[in-house]
C-alpha cells in the first residue's frame, strides 16, 4: 500500500461506524509516542502491518533502517510498520491541528505540545497544518505559566498566623 492509500483507508475508517472502533483503538494505543514499542521478539500469529498488510520484520541492528520494521504498544495486539506508523502519526497530527472533533476527543489526554515539533518537521504534513503548528510553537515558547511552590506558602502562612495571633485568635 502506498502512503496515499493508507491515508485514504484512515479517512474511510473515520467515517465508517464499524471501522471507527478500530481507529479509536489504534489512536489510543499509539498515542502518545512514548507508548510505542519496537517489536524485538517474533509474536504468535500473524506479523503483518494493520494498515498496509505488509509482512513485518523484527527490529534488529541489521533491520533498523528497513521500512517494514514492526512497532506495537502495550495496549494492543496490532502491529504497524515504521512507514505506516509515520503516515498514521502525521495523519492524526494533521487531523488534530485541523480541529477534527473526534480525533481531538481521542487525544484529550495527550498534550498538544507533543505534536508541535513533529508537525513542523514532517514532509507528509501540508503547509496549512505546518503554519498552525509554527503559530502554536511561537505562542507556547514565549509563555511561562505561573507556578506555586510549597515554599511560597510557608511565608504566607507564617504571616497569616502572626496576624491571627496578634488579633488574639
Amino acid at each position: 500500500m502506498t502512503n496515499e492509500e493508507i491515508i485514504t483507508s484512515l479517512e474511510a475508517m473515520l467515517v465508517n461506524p464499524k471501522a471507527k472502533n478500530f481507529l479509536n483503538h489504534m489512536v489510543r494505543s499509539y498515542f502518545p509516542a512514548s507508548k510505542r514499542l519496537k517489536v524485538e521478539i517474533i509474536p504468535e500469529g500473524t506479523f503483518k502491518c494493520a494498515l498496509s498488510r505488509k509482512d513485518l520484520v523484527l527490529n534488529t541492528e541489521a533491520n533498523k533502517d528497513v521500512a517494514e520494521v514492526g512497532f506495537t504498544s502495550k495496549e494492543t495486539n496490532t502491529f504497524l510498520s515504521a512507514e505506516s506508523l509515520t503516515v498514521f502519526t502525521d495523519w492524526v497530527i494533521a487531523k488534530s491541528f485541523n480541529k477534527d472533533k473526534h480525533i481531538n476527543w481521542l487525544l484529550s489526554g495527550v498534550k498538544r505540545t507533543d505534536f508541535i515539533d513533529r508537525a513542523t518537521q514532517s514532509n507528509y504534513i501540508n503547509n496549512d497544518v505546518k503554519a498552525k503548528a509554527f503559530k502554536l510553537k511561537e505562542k507556547t515558547e514565549g509563555s511561562k505559566s505561573a507556578s506555586f511552590k510549597l515554599g511560597d506558602a510557608n511565608s504566607a502562612l507564617a504571616a497569616l498566623k502572626a496576624k491571627m495571633e496578634a488579633q488574639g485568635y
